[in-house]
């Protein structure tokens, strides 16, 4: 029985990829362990299915001088940390999805020779992969271009749940929508604020029968956004969180939300039309460049926050509304731009490492 060592922390959008693929591997009878930290996401997420380690972790960007000062200490002790577990739990391959814990983990496969394998979600690598990508063994990337040119990566896509890839292609999930244009807002667990106020006033300007509005706003801020729809008496199902995002999905017609890496994998793997507003401030303004990518192709529209009015939002809805035809059309091309077989294409490539090679995978597009 292979063992593989997943490496991911912090929030989702490193977590979810690991747990897709920790789950192939798993159906593929691989003995499979986590390492991550206790101030992520994972500490909730991961124990509840897979053995979970950790080691500390410390943040690079936005620290003081004294704390970068302090880095080199911090990263050895991590590092030293990350050494006692990889001797102890012997894995065969590392696989690091990202997130600052993933750095410790990786070097210490790479002192111990333990084949590393690195996966980058996002459009435009972050930190901690485009140093991890100078020691990997492989390096598999969601997007093309994602790393700079010195560095030779695989595209392979973003894993997503199983449950999301049953869902039938646009032309049938779509035939039976007759009636309202269905948009679905995702403002994510948190929720994002500056989202929500957009589609509020947009709302609120050019309400119409010709539309159903369903708007998951973020625990954060139900109560404020459910308060504004019944002042303007606005008909609006307005929910915190969405329990059932396959569901969801497979009722929408358009999607507004943010453009997070797995939220663009997840809804181009279905095949669902987008408006994606990036977050302003996400690092490497990663967001901006996964939501380019599809609306480069015709797959998706893209916004960006400091353009939000209205009428600008509106100008984007419009043609959905008097064209049902569109979102078809858009649906099916943000479905052709996915990789849909991510998941198990990851999988194979961890199975087939070896502590003395890799397996040598096609890099054309």
């Amino acid at each position: 029985m292979k063992k593989i060592l997943i490496i991911a922390g912090g929030t989702g959008g490193h977590i979810f990829p690991g747990i897709a693929v920790a789950d192939a591997l798993t159906a593929k009878g691989c003995d499979v362990a986590w390492l991550g930290s206790k101030i992520g996401l994972e500490k909730t997420l991961v124990p509840k299915r897979y053995p979970m380690h950790v080691v500390s972790v410390f943040q690079l960007r936005g620290k003081g001088l004294l704390a970068k000062l302090g880095l080199p200490f911090q990263l050895t002790r991590s590092v030293c940390q990350a050494l006692r577990l990889l001797r102890r739990l012997k894995p065969d391959v590392v696989v690091a999805f990202g997130g600052f814990v993933a750095g410790p983990g990786a070097i210490a496969a790479k002192l111990l020779k333990i084949p590393l394998i690195i996966h980058e979600q996002n459009a435009r690598a972050g930190l901690t992969n485009r140093y991890l990508a100078k020691i990997s063994k492989m390096t598999l990337q969601a997007f093309p271009q994602a790393f700079s040119s010195t560095v030779v990566a695989t595209t392979v896509g973003n894993p997503v749940r199983d449950t999301l890839l049953k869902i039938p292609e646009p032309s049938i999930r779509l035939a039976d929508h007759q009636g309202a244009l269905r948009i679905l807002v995702l403002g994510g667990s948190l929720g994002a604020r500056a989202l929500n106020d957009a589609v509020i006033d947009w709302w609120q300007r050019y309400h119409s029968d010709a539309v159903c509005l369903r708007h998951q706003t973020g625990k954060m801020h139900i109560d404020t956004v459910r308060k504004q729809y019944a002042q303007h008496d606005l008909s609006a199902d307005a929910l915190p969180f969405i329990d059932d995002m396959e569901a969801a999905l497979r009722w929408a017609d358009l999607v507004i939300c943010r453009a997070g890496a797995i939220t663009v994998a997840e809804l181009s793997d279905v095949g669902i039309a987008a408006i994606y507003i990036p977050m302003p401030h996400a690092m490497d303004n990663h967001q901006y460049y996964n939501a380019k990518y599809l609306s480069d192709k015709d797959a998706a529209l893209l916004i960006e926050q400091k353009n939000i009015t209205a009428d600008s939002l509106n100008m984007l809805i419009a043609p959905f509304i008097t064209d049902r035809q569109r979102v078809i059309a858009m649906s099916e091309k943000a479905r052709a731009s996915a990789m849909r077989d991510a998941t198990a294409t990851i999988a194979t490539i961890v199975i087939k490492a070896e502590r003395a090679n890799l397996p040598q995978i096609n890099n054309a597009l």
